[in-house]
């Protein structure tokens, strides 16, 4: 790779300026509503806007875009708070022990469960004894919230059990009094459906753009015992146009190989890997990507195979046979 590659890229925050800008046009369009369906458009446009801020913010909290630690924290905080998210708390949720120990059980913390887990938990045992499409249908509906959900239960967590004095009060003000002080602020400069419009379509669209990232990268693949990406990571690809509007967060193998790379060059170490790796490097269409998680039970039997538990039904997972999932 260049050395460019690691270099930051501050260029990268016209992106996120002219995403506010949508969010702005977006807000105007609900609260003004110059035409005939100018709400619906509007909120389409600050559900974009700010989903693809929170994709931006994942980039800018590895170093990739600035490296000035204020600067960083500020437009991070910008940017996850609309899902109530912390960008101290996300730097030790992802940066550190999600790539520390991707996919590996007891140390990343966002893995499905495994099947000696429904053991000790019988409010999820109950989940997996549903049939699967039920169960998919519940996953998949609740994405909306799903990320908001599971950083709340991370954040209490690092704030119990890891942060003390300054960096608590930082994290609870991020994950907490921030994102409060927004939607208070809100409720007070628009009315009633204004604000419930302009925070549900940031608010769910961030929720389930970033969820159909997170789910796909890695929810499709094998569990390690060691930090492998080639193993425990799936690029999943889009047309070119979303790509690029998305900062090229679905090159997630390349990522996790660099992790302070920009994903600009994303492209180009995907073609290095399947010059070197062609047999281990991991790629699916983003859409079909989504079909095959819907069909997946996201319960480990095995590091390689998972289980539906109503039908004794087990399922390969990337690399492991998951593309025979299609004709199943």
């Amino acid at each position: 790779m260049p050395p460019e590659a690691f270099r930051p890229r501050p260029a990268r925050l016209v992106g996120f300026v002219g995403n506010l800008g949508l969010a702005a046009v977006g807000v105007y369009l609900i609260c003004e509503a110059p035409f005939a369906g100018a709400s619906l458009i509007g909120a389409a446009l600050v559900a974009y806007g700010l989903s693809a801020n929170l994709i931006f913010a994942h980039e800018l909290s590895h170093g990739a875009v600035v490296r000035n630690p204020f600067l960083k924290e500020l437009i991070a905080t910008i940017c996850f708070a609309p899902v109530g998210m912390s960008a101290l708390i996300w730097r030790l949720w992802h940066n550190r022990d999600h790539h520390g120990g991707s996919q590996i059980e007891g140390r990343d913390p966002d893995i499905p469960p495994t099947l000696r887990e429904l053991r000790d938990n019988p409010l999820r045992a109950g989940f997996f004894r549903l049939p699967a499409v039920a169960r998919s249908l519940i996953f998949f509906g609740a994405w909306p919230i799903y990320l908001t959900a599971h950083a709340f239960s991370l954040h209490v967590h690092y704030l119990k059990t890891e942060l003390r004095g300054a960096r608590f009060v930082l994290g609870f003000c991020e994950a907490f009094l921030t994102p409060l002080a927004l939607a208070v602020g809100g409720w007070f400069l628009f009315d009633p459906h204004e604000f419930f419009l302009i925070y549900g379509a940031g608010f769910a669209g961030s929720n389930v753009v970033g969820m159909a990232y997170i789910a796909t990268n890695h929810m499709l693949s094998p569990l390690n015992e060691i930090n492998d990406p080639l193993r425990s990571t799936l690029t999943v690809r889009n047309w070119k146009l979303i790509e690029r509007a998305h900062f090229n967060l679905g090159y997630h193998v390349e990522h996790h190989i660099f992790p302070t790379m920009s994903p600009a060059h994303g492209p180009l170490l995907r073609k290095l890997l399947l010059e070197h790796f062609p047999e281990r490097y991991q790629e699916l269409n983003h859409f079909r990507a989504l079909y095959l998680l819907f069909k997946l039970p996201m319960l480990y039997a095995t590091k390689t195979e998972q289980l539906d538990p109503p039908t004794s039904r087990r399922y390969g997972t990337a690399g492991f046979g998951l593309n025979e999932l299609s004709s199943g």
